[in-house]
C-alpha cells in the first residue's frame, strides 16, 4: 500500500469518532472502499502500518510521525481567524449543514489552535463560496 493511501486511510479513520452517524458510518466505508483497492483486509493494514513504526524502513520517518505530520495544517492562527471573520460577516449566506460544520470547527480550533489540512481546505472553501454569493447580489 502506497504511503499516501495509508495517511488517507489514517485521516479518515478520525472521523469514525464523530458524534453524527451517518458521517462516521461514510468514513469507515470509504476507508474499506481504500483497503479493498489495495487488496488488503484490517488487519493487514494494521500490521503494515505497526511495521512502518516510529523509526520506519531504512531509518525514515516512522508512521506515527507521518501520521501526526499529515494531520496538521499549514495555516497560521492569524489566517484561520481571517477565514473565520469572513464566515462569521456572511453567516447569513451560509446552509443549515454549513453552519453546523463551521460550529464544529470553531469549537474544535478554540480548543486546540489547529485544525487539520482538511479541515483547513473546506473552510477556506465556504469561506470563498460565501463570497462569490455575495458578490452575485446574495449578500449583505
Amino acid at each position: 500500500m502506497k504511503q499516501s493511501d495509508i495517511e488517507k486511510v489514517l485521516n479518515i479513520l478520525d472521523l469514525t469518532s464523530s458524534k453524527y452517524d451517518g458521517e462516521a458510518l461514510t468514513a469507515v466505508r470509504k476507508a474499506n472502499e481504500i483497503l479493498e483497492a489495495n487488496g488488503m483486509r484490517w488487519g493487514q493494514f494494521f500490521i503494515s502500518v505497526r511495521d512502518l513504526g516510529p523509526a520506519g524502513p531504512n531509518g525514515s520517518q516512522g508512521a506515527d510521525v507521518r501520521y501526526q505530520r499529515s494531520r496538521r495544517g499549514q495555516m497560521s492562527r492569524s489566517e484561520i481567524g481571517d477565514i473565520f471573520n469572513v464566515i462569521d460577516q456572511y453567516c447569513h449566506l451560509l446552509s443549515q449543514n454549513q453552519a453546523k460544520w463551521v460550529d464544529r470547527m470553531t469549537t474544535a480550533w478554540e480548543a486546540s489552535d489547529s485544525l487539520s489540512k482538511r479541515q483547513e481546505e473546506i473552510i477556506t472553501n465556504i469561506r470563498d463560496e460565501l463570497r462569490d454569493k455575495a458578490q452575485r447580489g446574495g449578500g449583505l
